[in-house]
C-alpha cells in the first residue's frame, strides 16, 4: 500500500515537473520553437514518459489550459459570493490576481504568451470560448450596477469590463517582466483598483454576481 501511495505521489509529481517546464518553455521561446525534445531534457524525463502522460505536444499544451482555467475556477470560487459590494468587487478581483501569480507563476507567464502568440486551432477555440464566457458575465454584473445606479452608466458595459481587465492584465504582465514581488504587484493593482472606483463607482450596493 505504502509502495503504492508512493508511486501515485511520484506520477503526480513527475506530470506537475512536465507541465511546469512546458508552461515556461512556451512562455519564453513560443509554443512552436520549443520541441518535445527540449521538454524532456528541462524536465529531467525521457520521451516514453512524457508520451506516457501526454500524447503529443499539443495535448500538452491543453493540459495547461485545463489547468490554468481550473485554478482560476477554484479562487473565483474562494472570493466571489453573492450580493458583494460593487466596491469589494474590485479589492475581491486583485485578491484573486496576486494569490493566482503568488501560487502560479509558471501558469500567469503561460496565460499571458496564449493571450498573445499563434498556437493550434484547438487552443485557440478553448482560449476564445473562455474569453467570452469571462466577457459575458463580467459585462452582466456591469449591467446589474448600472441598472442599481452603482456604476456611471454613461460608458459602455463592454467598454468598462475591457478597460477593467485589460488593464489589469498590462499591470501583471509588466510584473513579470520587472520581475516585481507580490507586494510591488499588489499595491500597484490596488492604486488601479481605486483609480477605477474614483472613476466610474458612484455608491456601494449589493448585487448578485
Amino acid at each position: 500500500m505504502i509502495d503504492g501511495i508512493k508511486s501515485s505521489h511520484n506520477q503526480k509529481d513527475t506530470k506537475h515537473t512536465i507541465l511546469k517546464v512546458a508552461a515556461e518553455l512556451f512562455a519564453r521561446d513560443g509554443y512552436y520553437k520549443v520541441s518535445v525534445r527540449e521538454i524532456c531534457y528541462a524536465a529531467g524525463v525521457s520521451k516514453p514518459v512524457l508520451y506516457y502522460y501526454f500524447q503529443d505536444k499539443e495535448a500538452l499544451l491543453e493540459a495547461l489550459m485545463i489547468e490554468t482555467n481550473f485554478h482560476i475556477n477554484e479562487l473565483k470560487e474562494k472570493y466571489f459570493s453573492e450580493n458583494l459590494p460593487f466596491e469589494e468587487f474590485l479589492n475581491t478581483i486583485v485578491n484573486l490576481y496576486v494569490e493566482f501569480v503568488e501560487n502560479f507563476p509558471h501558469l500567469v507567464k503561460f496565460s499571458a504568451l496564449i493571450q498573445a502568440v499563434n498556437v493550434p486551432q484547438k487552443i485557440r477555440d478553448m482560449k476564445l470560448n473562455r474569453y467570452r464566457q469571462e466577457m459575458s458575465e463580467l459585462i452582466s454584473y456591469i449591467k446589474q450596477g448600472q441598472k442599481l445606479g452603482a456604476i456611471n452608466s454613461r460608458h459602455d458595459a463592454r467598454l468598462l469590463v475591457q478597460n477593467l481587465i485589460g488593464n489589469i492584465i498590462l499591470i501583471v504582465v509588466e510584473s513579470i517582466i520587472l520581475e516585481n514581488n507580490v507586494s510591488e504587484l499588489r499595491s500597484k493593482l490596488n492604486s488601479f483598483a481605486e483609480f477605477w472606483k474614483d472613476s466610474f463607482i458612484i455608491k456601494t450596493t449589493g448585487t448578485n454576481l
